[in-house]
């Protein structure tokens, strides 16, 4: 995309996202129908959710507005991310395949649309691995071309 823009994605994103705002929650919405399997998938993920969640790639945090009282929220992001005009503020700001966090340091692990942006995603599975509790929930979710949301167990 940065090709596309000249190098000025960090000027052109937040613009090109303000310009669309308005038709976000219509059928004109370019990710509308995309965008309503998404608010769903992540109220069912939300559901299921309790004690310290870990949310790696946590973007505007979509994910916080669904989840239970009770839960310990911990978004991650990537620091270059940030430029692109996310609102959410990450709790931590580190490598989703390289996590600055203990071992069994938490009750739930999300990697919610963020796989496809990584360039070694085994590595982030590795991590959650690690830094997830004995008996601990992982949720994953791509975003997949010709089906709404591909989903894989871990």
């Amino acid at each position: 995309m940065s090709a596309f823009f000249g190098g000025n994605q960090a000027v052109i994103a937040p613009r090109l996202r303000r310009l669309l705002a308005p038709l976000r929650k219509t059928p004109l919405h370019p990710q509308w129908l995309g965008g309503k399997d998404a608010d769903l998938q992540k109220q069912w993920i939300a559901g299921q959710i309790c004690g310290r969640l870990l949310d790696i790639g946590c973007g505007n945090k979509p994910l916080v507005k669904y989840l239970p009282d009770g839960v310990d929220y911990i978004g991650l992001d990537y620091p270059p991310t940030v430029v692109k005009g996310y609102k959410g503020k990450a709790e931590v700001f580190g490598d989703g395949q390289r996590l600055p966090f203990k071992d069994d340091s938490f009750d739930c692990v999300t990697l919610l649309d963020v796989m496809e942006h990584l360039p070694r995603p085994e590595a982030a599975f590795d991590e959650m691995g690690r830094v997830a509790r004995g008996g601990c929930s992982k949720v994953c979710s791509h975003e997949e071309r010709g089906c709404s949301y591909c989903r894989w167990p871990l």
